[in-house]
């Protein structure tokens, strides 16, 4: 089957102003991950975020059995997430899907 590299994040939890700075800082950390998966296994949307991922994403980073190539991704990946985040730019990509 043809696959997929697929990353995304886990959205930021929700902070409140009573919260220490810290606290704050450490429920807003966005959680990266990446998947390979099948064709078959995916839904498409009419949703697009306009970052670019493929200088970070490559079929050699996806398909690599070694772990710290991975974690390098992932981190990759978090940066330009986390910025994304911070500038206020598409908050529906940063928050939890409701079914």
């Amino acid at each position: 089957g043809i696959n997929a590299e697929y990353m995304g994040q886990n959205p930021p939890r929700k902070t409140t102003a009573r919260m220490t700075k810290k606290k704050q800082d450490k429920r807003q950390r966005i959680r990266s991950f990446v998947k390979i998966l099948n064709h078959t296994h995916i839904m498409p949307t009419r949703y697009q975020i306009d970052v670019s991922l493929k200088d970070v994403l490559t079929k050699d980073t996806a398909f690599s059995d070694d772990d710290k190539v991975k974690k390098e991704t992932r981190q990759k990946i978090k940066e330009k997430f986390e910025s994304r985040y911070k500038a206020g730019k598409n908050k529906w990509f940063f928050e939890k899907l409701r079914f």
